[in-house]
């Protein structure tokens, strides 16, 4: 089965990839770490790989404010209590 859903463990990356309209399903514990896993799902026609790419070579524009928004969602988001 193929996997439609795109993880990361580095929060920059994703507070950048939720900016670009990319949907964050889930920020888990996989290995009992304690460190997070980004979960993104992939849309029809959406190229998360080329975000990621213009990211990591430094070619990312976003406005600061709101990408430090994001940053404080998703360490929200990390800290808030599991619901059951």
């Amino acid at each position: 089965m193929e996997d439609n859903n795109y993880k990361t463990t580095d929060m920059a990356l994703a507070a950048y990839l939720m900016l670009k309209s990319f949907i964050l399903e889930d920020a888990v514990d996989e290995d009992g770490s304690g460190k997070k896993v980004f979960v993104f799902s992939r849309k029809r026609g959406q190229r998360i790989e080329d975000e990621v790419d213009v990211f990591f070579r430094d070619k990312a524009m976003v406005n600061p404010r709101r990408y430090w928004d994001e940053v404080r969602s998703i360490k929200n988001r990390i800290h808030a209590p599991r619901r059951q």
